[in-house]
């Protein structure tokens, strides 16, 4: 199918659609609809190009508008194939449930966040933030592996901490490594027991701060904070990329930056320029 045509607003809201997942809570929703307003993005996979996320978005504003979920419009909807996309954050932070229910036995993880340990949640005996009562995050919603948290303990220790430039102003670290596990029956996502899993875990640690929520705090590292969008100078996402971009084209971290090029199935993977050590 051809998508050449389709805005780019339609991907990057679906793909940063977290308010839509509000939705979710009723509160939230009954304050959305005095508003006659829908936050969350949709998608039809039957249609292309722009009449992908044009065609539902349409169907869905005029339900919203006007109270009105027909039984004709639920069927239009049907038709094309239409869903809503929110945010994972809180049931899949890193698609790693739900690319283990598509079969998958090998994952390459990009995680861009404060805190290393997210993966850990999805082995058995998670005790994270998100892990209390009524939290759709619970460990046992997000527990797809028998391994409990010592064995996941255990692996995280032979993650390599590649060097860093010592002048960066927004990346504290960068970790890379391959942890490995085995299913266990999930119903919530579909999985199977006793599959074998291996997840190469690229992690860049930031120092994430959340405003207002985290106004006025300083990070432990020194460096300067970044957010996922919120009150953030856009240009301090293109400083992150070209320190990331140096980091890997160290000489010291080439062994490490060639295996991933070969995990991602890249031939005679080359540096593309080396950066000296600082």
């Amino acid at each position: 199918n051809n998508f050449s045509d389709m805005p780019i607003q339609g991907p990057v809201s679906a793909s940063s659609a977290f308010v839509g997942a509000a939705t979710l809570n009723a509160t939230l929703a009954n304050f959305f609809d005095e508003l006659h307003v829908d936050p969350s993005v949709y998608y039809a996979p039957k249609l292309t190009g722009k009449d992908a996320f044009d065609k539902p978005q349409d169907i869905m504003s005029n339900v919203w508008k006007w109270k009105d979920p027909s039984k004709r419009k639920a069927k239009s909807l049907a038709k094309i194939g239409a869903h809503e996309l929110s945010d994972g954050g809180s049931v899949d932070m890193h698609g790693i449930a739900t690319s283990v229910a598509t079969g998958a036995t090998e994952l390459f993880i990009v995680d861009v966040v404060s805190d290393l340990s997210n993966w850990k949640a999805h082995f058995t005996g998670w005790k994270g933030p998100d892990s209390g009562p009524g939290q759709t995050s619970s460990p046992e919603v997000l527990a797809i592996f028998k391994d409990d948290q010592a064995a996941a303990d255990e692996q995280a220790k032979n993650l390599k901490v590649l060097n860093v430039p010592a002048d960066t102003e927004i990346l504290e670290y960068i970790t890379f490594g391959t942890v490995t596990a085995t299913t266990k029956e999930n119903k919530y996502y579909g999985i199977e027991a006793g599959r074998k899993v291996s997840m190469n875990l690229f992690h860049v640690q930031i120092c994430e701060k959340l405003p207002p929520v985290d106004a006025g705090k300083k990070c432990k590292s020194g460096k300067r904070s970044i957010s996922i969008g919120l009150d953030q100078d856009f240009a301090d996402y293109g400083i992150l990329v070209s320190e990331i971009t140096k980091t890997l084209n160290m000489k010291s971290n080439k062994e490490y930056v060639q295996k991933m090029m070969g995990i991602l199935n890249f031939q005679n993977p080359k540096m593309a320029r080396d950066v000296p050590d600082l």
